[in-house]
């Protein structure tokens, strides 16, 4: 069966997601300068975008893990047959709708935005999905693939089978299989969330793991512009990635400790509209500047972050009050039980 728990909102994840989809917007807005040559690929900007990429979806997958975990009970073969068409509706259509929109812009504005596209439409849809929405691709396999944690034996069978996965996530032939590859590389955060909400351990700001997790800084200039071994390179990203996801954790609890409830939910409510069309804003935004032949790189950072959050926020309050276009954003399917 399926049953749900755990209705009742954390606020501590709705923090931590906001962090993580800021960290997004600020790596795609850099990549989209770089490939505008508004900014260099060197100094600074690089070691950022380095850094944050080790963690970031990570902490998108852990949380999405932990809350699939502590809010659903799938049971039987028949409840995973209707949680995996829930899945599809609720990922599948803001997942179709955005690429598509993404797409058409690529080709539009070829000179403006972060990555060229090659394929069709059909490949991006299904065999080569575009930033950043291979992540709804990828959460969707994951929910396939990952039953709900029930008892002691199967978290460390499963356990034991994540971890073998992810040591093969470089093999020459899971990387041309783009969902296999995401599966073996991402399924470990995501179980690293069910196993938090398995384990009912309370997440909350702890001076020494926020300390602890500032041994990031130094760690990434271990393997900042060096070239790593296939198996050095597993285990690099794997310290990056944890270390990375304790310092956006404790920030998050952090953060909702001082912070009024209020603007926390506002932080939830409109993270996710914000991560599916910060690089549209961003993309329309930076083309406007180029035409008006402004290529100052403060004006197309600044302006891109106002852009990205205001822009994708006004636009999901727009199509909010309306029944017909609400579901690009939130179907909200839920199959009659």
């Amino acid at each position: 069966m399926i049953s749900k728990e755990g209705t009742t909102r954390e606020t501590w994840i709705d923090a931590t997601r906001g962090i993580a989809c800021i960290l997004v917007l600020l790596g795609h807005l850099l990549q989209g300068l770089e490939k505008s040559q508004i900014i260099q690929d060197a100094g600074m900007y690089s070691w950022f975008e380095y850094t944050i990429y080790f963690f970031h979806v990570p902490v998108f997958f852990i949380c999405s893990g932990y809350l699939y975990q502590k809010k659903r009970r799938v049971s039987t073969w028949k409840a995973r047959g209707i949680n995996i068409l829930e899945k599809a509706v609720n990922l599948g259509i803001p997942y179709m709708v955005f690429s598509v929109i993404t797409y058409m812009m690529k080709l539009l504005f070829n000179n403006s935005v972060n990555e060229t596209q090659d394929g069709g439409i059909f490949r991006v849809l299904f065999t080569d999905p575009l930033s950043p929405y291979w992540y709804l691709y990828i959460l969707f396999f994951l929910f396939v693939c990952y039953p709900t944690l029930n008892e002691k034996r199967q978290v460390v069978i499963t356990g034991i089978i994540v971890v073998i996965l992810f040591m093969f996530q470089r093999n020459e032939y899971v990387l041309q299989i783009f969902p296999v590859q995401g599966i073996l590389r991402w399924g470990i955060w995501f179980y690293a969330g069910m196993v938090i909400a398995w384990s009912k351990r309370k997440i909350r700001f702890r001076r020494i793991t926020f300390l602890l997790s500032l041994s990031l800084v130094p760690v990434s200039f271990i393997g900042f512009g060096r070239e790593l071994s296939v198996i050095r390179w597993i285990l690099y990203s794997m310290v990056m990635g944890v270390l990375g996801c304790l310092l956006v954790f404790q920030t998050g609890c952090f953060l909702t400790d001082r912070i009024s409830d209020r603007l926390i939910a506002l932080c939830g409510k409109y993270t996710m509209p914000v991560f599916l069309m910060h690089t549209i804003c961003a993309a329309g935004f930076r083309s406007i500047l180029l035409k008006m032949g402004i290529r100052n790189s403060v004006i197309h950072i600044a302006g891109g972050i106002v852009i990205s959050i205001a822009g994708s926020c006004v636009i999901a309050k727009l199509l909010g009050k309306s029944k017909y276009l609400r579901w690009m954003l939130y179907p909200d399917f839920r199959w009659k039980r």
